[in-house]
């Protein structure tokens, strides 16, 4: 299911509004929170931190090319024609690398020890 490139655009807003990111923040430190959601919070804003480190215009066209890709899986899958997923596969591999070396790049003080 392909979501809009608006819908897109706007989890990557919700997702790095600096009231939401310090908000995990904070609860990460929450003595009442219990364990469990303790480890979701951390994930969230890892998540965060990392989507923080990224150009809206590439978030939106990484996840449309998510959405791509897994039409191409499908269509791979049913024709047993891998070669159909294995450009898409290539995009999604290289987007991933530069995510992560952009996440590398932030600030000491933005990075987070969840993991």
């Amino acid at each position: 299911m392909s979501v809009p490139p608006f819908w897109q655009g706007s989890f990557f807003s919700l997702e790095t509004d600096p009231e939401i990111v310090a908000l995990l923040k904070d609860l990460q430190e929450d003595p009442e929170v219990d364990a469990e959601n303790k480890r979701a919070i951390q994930l969230y804003y890892k998540q965060a931190l990392d989507t923080l480190c990224i150009p809206k215009e590439e978030f939106v066209a990484f996840k449309k090319l998510c959405d791509e890709s897994f039409d191409a899986w499908i269509l791979a899958k049913s024709k047993a024609d891998y070669s159909l997923f294995a450009p898409y596969l290539k995009k999604v591999i290289e987007g991933k690398e530069e995510a992560l070396w952009l996440s590398e790049q932030q600030p000491v003080h933005l990075q987070s020890d969840a993991g």
